[in-house]
């Protein structure tokens, strides 16, 4: 809070200067998904009409009623600098530029449309030092995808351009937040910046800025390639018999960031939404990822009908409906399967349950009602069918998710638990 208070009262000092030539001034979301057979023809974005959002404070200086910058102005000594547009026109309309950009990332890979403290859209042209773009921020790629193209050069190039507030940082470890920033006063603007007449290239910059740290020096500018979160395409392969996942198969590029998995959505039942990151710049080839699809929580089932979600950049907020709570049983199952699979079925049970199981063939103690001999009666267990390579395994897990019995029972077919836990030899 302290340096957004700093940073308002330095757009005085910022607006006297613009006009000048030079200054030195200072991101798997996955959700619900189908077949894409069935899926909605591809669009440019998810929402191509998104509402106009609040500015950025403090205001961009001198931009006209259609959005165009009506005076040169500057960051960090010249290092960018944004000029009137003349008469030179974008063949990027002004919303498809919205769209596009609302769905990027900022520099710190926090998307903008989650973002919230504002955001200002003009057109001009750019100027970014050259020395900057040789060593760009890695942005938000991921371990094992392809890193995006080198960032191309803007000379006074007509651009589309973001303005949104400096990346700020979650914690100040042990030392902890400022009370005041120091001087002199800067101006921490990011600008994202879309190519005006492809849409096909672009970067972000990060102005330079103090940290809101105590003892922090100023830090920057940076560059990024600009990344954009883009809701891609994707086919059913199969669905388990125990009903709470499938396998979807995802069309994406080697250059994509994702995370593993995707849940369908609970406020709109059935819809399928799996997103990724991805260069603005055309970047890599096209492949295909296996995925495991399954209900809004790990205790619903997938709903039958499944909806493929709208195409394109996603400049949308994700699905933020609170979940209802989950079973402890299938709390403890998603535990104990860890990455060795994924639950199929479970059935809640407790420890005293399974210490009441100790009577049977030799010799004569089961291993897992050992194992939670000394532990509360009352305290929750779970039966646990977990879905790997070879088949389908069922465990009793105890309380603190653990795997009791490793591989009790191994099955090559699925086994229904929804009436009782499974039988013991």
């Amino acid at each position: 809070m302290a340096m957004r208070a700093a940073v308002a009262a330095a757009s005085v000092a910022f607006l006297a200067v613009a006009g000048c030539a030079s200054r030195t001034a200072v991101v798997s979301r996955s959700s619900g998904v189908s077949p894409i057979a069935s899926a909605a023809t591809s669009q440019l974005c998810v929402d191509p009409h998104p509402a106009t959002p609040t500015p950025v404070a403090p205001a961009v200086p001198h931009v006209g009623a259609d959005g165009a910058i009506t005076s040169t102005w500057s960051l960090d000594g010249g290092q960018a600098t944004v000029a009137p547009p003349g008469r030179a026109q974008p063949r990027v309309d002004r919303q498809q530029a919205l769209c596009t950009l609302l769905a990027a990332d900022e520099i710190n890979g926090l998307p903008v449309v989650q973002d919230g403290t504002g955001f200002s859209l003009v057109l001009g042209k750019v100027t970014i030092a050259d020395g900057l773009l040789a060593t760009p921020e890695s942005g938000a790629i991921e371990a094992g995808a392809q890193s995006p193209p080198p960032l191309k050069t803007f000379h006074s190039r007509l651009a589309w351009i973001g303005v949104v507030d400096s990346p700020m940082r979650s914690s100040c470890g042990p030392d902890g937040f400022a009370s005041s920033t120091p001087g002199p006063t800067l101006i921490p603007y990011q600008l994202l910046i879309l190519d005006a007449d492809t849409a096909a290239d672009g970067l972000v910059y990060a102005a330079r800025s103090y940290s809101p740290c105590t003892g922090s020096l100023a830090g920057g500018p940076e560059v990024a390639a600009l990344m954009a979160i883009v809701s891609v395409p994707w086919r059913l392969i199969s669905r388990d018999p125990g009903g709470l996942f499938a396998t979807i198969s995802l069309s994406v590029t080697t250059c994509d960031s994702y995370g593993s998995g995707a849940n369908s959505s609970r406020s709109n039942v059935g819809l399928v939404e799996f997103d990724v990151v991805r260069p603005i710049d055309s970047c890599g080839t096209s492949k295909e990822s296996d995925q495991t699809l399954r209900g809004p929580t790990v205790a619903d089932r997938l709903p039958t009908t499944l909806t493929h979600a709208a195409l394109g950049y996603d400049d949308t907020l994700p699905d933020s409906a609170p979940d209802p709570s989950v079973s402890q049983a299938a709390l403890l199952c998603e535990q104990a399967a860890g990455v060795a699979g994924v639950v199929a079925a479970t059935f809640a049970t407790t420890v005293g349950d399974l210490r009441s199981l100790h009577a049977g063939p030799p010799p004569g103690i089961y291993p897992f009602a050992k194992a939670v001999v000394s532990a509360d009666a009352s305290a929750p267990a779970a039966w646990c069918e977990i879905k790997t390579a070879s088949g389908y395994s069922i465990d009793a897990v105890g309380p603190d998710g653990t795997r009791l019995s490793n591989n009790m029972f191994t099955f090559t077919t699925f086994t229904d638990l929804s009436n009782g836990p499974p039988a013991l030899p």
